[in-house]
């Protein structure tokens, strides 16, 4: 009876650990999602805090994504979805966490000051017009990268989530 006990015991662990992933991974990228960000913020801010690790946040958004969805298709969206999901994981630090914010929208959580990160979105817009795969996107599909620095004692984080997608933004209208 012991051994069925320990053996029902480990099942209902891995069906639980098995469920949690399906709930704070995107389905469609593979990236976690808001609902892990809020499950994670703020061990992530006393961290920051306790080991004066820096912190910044990039917003990425995929520019003129919905003609990609208009002239191939919701597919073709999908599958450029798909490949900015994997790009980012690609292109940023293992220990760095990568999620899908919203339909085409995507924020990394990443451990540096802010220059360091705008630098880094500078080369993920880079990296990411020079990959082969886009030669064959329609013309002007790239990405859009906004940068916010979460300050020691942040008690809002999504202020500066807020901050990080208006530079987003200020960086799609300049790139246009």
């Amino acid at each position: 009876m012991t051994d069925e006990l320990r053996l029902a015991n480990r099942q209902l662990r891995e069906a639980q650990d098995e469920l949690h992933e399906k709930m704070i991974t995107d389905p469609l990228t593979g990236c976690y999602n808001r609902r892990f960000f809020d499950e994670i913020i703020g061990a992530e801010l006393q961290r920051h805090e306790r080991y004066s690790i820096p912190l910044s946040l990039l917003f990425v958004d995929v520019d003129h994504f919905k003609a990609v969805n208009d002239s191939l298709g919701h597919e073709a969206g999908d599958r450029l979805l798909r490949s900015v999901a994997v790009f980012l994981h690609e292109h940023v630090r293992e220990a760095d966490h990568v999620f899908r914010w919203g339909g085409d929208e995507f924020l990394v959580l990443i451990s540096c000051p802010l220059e360091a990160a705008r630098h880094k979105g500078m080369e993920l817009k880079e990296a990411f017009q020079a990959a082969v795969e886009t030669a064959e996107l329609p013309g002007g599909v790239g990405l859009s990268v906004g940068c916010s620095e979460v300050v020691a004692h942040t008690d809002d984080i999504m202020e500066r989530v807020h901050e990080a997608d208006q530079r987003m933004y200020q960086d799609k209208v300049a790139t246009r």
